[in-house]
């Protein structure tokens, strides 16, 4: 594999020639803030390397190696990272619209803040990474795992993110309107003031989540598993529980006029006093 220097990729930009680096070695080189638009970096070992404010258009990363890169801030807008091993690497605040960054490596990466909108992320592994507060409306995270991430108020707003392994996730405040979350798993995770306004949950597993606030107008949860969660505050008007599993889920009120139950087993639910709970 080819050692590259920075000076060489700066000839080739100045000269008009094609940005072609499959297979290059251009590890742990500082190519921060270069236009590097529609170039090929694919197979190319790019461990380490500065690309942070770099701008990557359409750039082709697929098989490539990103460990540890930094690329803070950087202009992706419909990048292909297919494949592309990204771990531990900091992308903070970097434009991903449209990405397609589908089963990549991006364990503990660092995506706060940045802009995933329509991004592909299908069967990407994205375990303990950071979303707070990213942008990923209508993405696609259908078998994407993200066990253990930390997703405070992401916006996930219509995204797909079905048989998505999300346990023990943090989501406090997340959007997730009108996404759907078919047979997602939501084990033990945090789910406090989430808006699940008419998402769907069919067949999902709800576990002991803490879903205190949660918005759940109109959210279809036939068949969903909410067995010892917490509802406690919970916007249930015109949910579907229709044949949910609710032994040892807690509500703080017993009023469900409207909510279809057909099916389950509303004796099986455990009413806690809020006036109880703030004493």
């Amino acid at each position: 594999m080819e050692k590259v220097t920075r000076t060489d990729v700066e000839q080739l930009i100045t000269s008009g020639s094609e940005l072609n680096f499959k297979n290059a070695d251009l590890s742990n080189l500082d190519l921060s803030n270069l236009d590097l638009s529609g170039a090929t970096f694919e197979g190319a070992d790019l461990q380490g390397v500065e690309l942070n404010g770099a701008t990557l258009i359409r750039t082709n990363f697929e098989n490539a190696n990103l460990v540890v890169a930094n690329l803070n801030g950087a202009n992706l807008l419909e990048a292909n990272l297919y494949k592309a091993n990204l771990y531990c690497a900091q992308i903070k605040g970097a434009i991903l619209q449209g990405a397609n960054m589908e089963k990549a490596n991006m364990y503990w990466v660092e995506l706060n803040e940045s802009n995933l909108k329509g991004a592909t992320l299908q069967g990407a592994y994205m375990v303990k990474s950071n979303l707070e507060n990213a942008i990923l409306e209508n993405a696609n995270l259908c078998w994407a795992q993200l066990e253990d991430a930390f997703l405070e108020n992401v916006n996930m707003e219509n995204a797909k993110l079905y048989w998505a392994q999300l346990i023990g996730v943090d989501m406090e405040g997340a959007n997730l309107k009108g996404a759907d979350l078919l047979a997602a798993n939501l084990v033990g995770s945090f789910l406090k003031e989430v808006n699940l306004e008419g998402a769907n949950l069919d067949v999902a597993q709800l576990e002991g989540a803490y879903m205190e606030g949660i918005n759940l107008k109109r959210a279809n949860l036939d068949r969903a598993n909410l067995e010892n969660a917490y509802l406690g505050g919970a916007e249930l008007q015109n949910v579907n529980l229709k044949n949910a599993k609710l032994k040892g889920t807690r509500f703080t009120t017993l009023d469900f006029e409207g909510i279809n139950l057909e099916g389950t087993n509303i004796n099986e639910v455990i009413y806690i006093n809020e006036e109880e709970l703030l004493e």
